[in-house]
């Protein structure tokens, strides 16, 4: 019984002795009731401390906002000068539009065949001009464009276009860039092919680069080539519009594609590759045919047109942008145009770039079509054959011992039935020879 009394009793000292000691430590760290002055004194200062805070955001955004304003007055400045040179492509008013440029001689090199006022006036009308975004360098203001171009089969999707305008008189004017904007220049050595270009195009470049060497060496055992050539190509990408074929031997220059009139939905690495895909392209048919431009084989130049949109879609799975159009413009003409002949693929005379583009289609489709019947590795074979023949009626018959009739038949079958260029349900058959 002691045992227990003195049990409890000790749980019960404790007890007391544990509330004794939090209701010290509560009241040492229970914090004195404020005055209704030290409340109003810290209510003022919450107040102050929140507008101060309001001030300093408004004061880091002001630089934002004013820029947002200055680049909307910029663009609505801008968008003034397109009226003003729609008006003048419209109604042809040449000297109208020479007053919008700074320098016409030097714009109009520097833009080349770029340049809107080439295009046939009965089709300016429906060319459209909107300013994207706009950015202020001093007295320079770099312009991104959208531009919807005359409505072709062939090229009729909307690009953009960087312009430059200077400030000059109270107005702006299409100019040319500085030197200043193109920066340092650069140099890649890869193996086979060799970029020259400016810190300005050094994204695009170097982003390329890799991509553009495989693709040289793919076309070169494509057809039958060895993978490495003897002397590298060099391209140089200049802060200029150059000819679209502009060559010299291993020396090429390729317009710097922050120049180039880019579809929207390709970055300018994008058009880098396909603007010299075309050129490697070129250069393996060249060497292979042992002709210095493809431009100088009159009797095979259509063909040869379609040899390069082959090889873009079969061996490097990079079909033309205007592919597809020209296939739906075959399609809505076919009635009119089928059965073909080879002789549609005769280069005689001038032909407008539409027509040309839907030959280039229709000699596609007569290499996919010998290509199908005699397998990929075939290519080396018939390129070597133009070499040596100038005419369908030899090549055929040496290679395929075939007449003109035969291939021909098999060839609009083949097309009609792989590229669907009929009327649905409507079979090849229903072609009347």
């Amino acid at each position: 019984m002691g045992r227990q009394i003195d049990f409890q009793w000790q749980i019960e000292d404790e007890n007391v002795q544990r509330e004794e000691f939090w209701r010290e430590a509560t009241a040492t760290e229970r914090p004195a009731a404020r005055s209704s002055g030290e409340l109003r004194l810290m209510a003022r200062l919450g107040q102050l401390l929140t507008l101060l805070l309001v001030m300093l955001l408004a004061t880091a955004g002001a630089p934002f906002s004013w820029r947002l304003q200055e680049n909307r007055q910029l663009a609505a400045e801008i968008n003034q000068v397109l009226e003003v040179e729609m008006r003048a492509l419209r109604t042809d008013d040449r000297d109208l539009g020479s007053r919008l440029m700074e320098d016409r001689i030097a714009l109009v090199e520097h833009r080349g065949w770029l340049d809107l006022w080439r295009i046939r006036q009965s089709q300016r009308r429906q060319i459209s001009l909107e300013v994207v975004e706009v950015e202020r360098l001093g007295d320079l203001a770099l312009v991104t464009l959208r531009i919807v171009p005359p409505r072709t089969y062939w090229v009729s999707l909307p690009y953009q276009e960087l312009r430059f305008y200077r400030h000059t008189d109270g107005s702006w004017l299409q100019t040319v860039p500085p030197e200043s904007f193109w920066g340092a220049p650069k140099r890649l050595e890869m193996g086979s092919l060799i970029f020259e270009y400016t810190e300005r195009d050094a994204e695009a470049v170097e982003g390329a680069a890799a991509q553009l060497e495989a693709t040289y060496a793919r076309l070169r055992q494509a057809v039958g080539l060895p993978t490495r050539p003897a002397q590298p190509l060099t391209f140089t990408v200049e802060p200029r519009v150059v000819g679209t074929w502009s060559s010299r031997g291993t020396q090429i220059g390729v317009t710097s594609p922050t120049l180039y009139q880019i579809p929207e939905w390709v970055t300018p690495t994008g058009q880098l590759i396909d603007t010299v895909t075309d050129h490697l392209i070129n250069k393996v048919l060249s060497e292979l045919l042992h002709i210095d431009e493809l431009y100088y084989s009159p009797e095979w130049y259509i063909l040869l047109g379609g040899v390069r949109s082959w090889m873009r879609t079969h061996i490097l799975e990079a079909p033309p942008y205007w592919q597809e159009e020209a296939l739906q413009e075959l399609r809505n003409r076919s009635q009119i145009l089928f059965p073909l002949r080879l002789t549609d693929l005769d280069r005689e005379g001038r032909i407008e770039p539409e027509e040309r583009q839907l030959r280039f289609t229709v000699a596609e489709m007569a290499v996919a079509y010998i290509m199908d019947q005699q397998g990929m590795a075939h290519l080396p074979v018939f390129l070597r054959a133009l070499r040596t023949h100038t005419s369908w009626e030899e090549l055929l018959d040496d290679l395929y011992g075939q007449t003109v009739e035969q291939f021909t038949y098999g060839w609009n079958v083949y097309m009609v039935d792989e590229y669907r260029l009929l009327d649905e349900g409507q079979p090849a058959a229903a072609i009347q020879w």
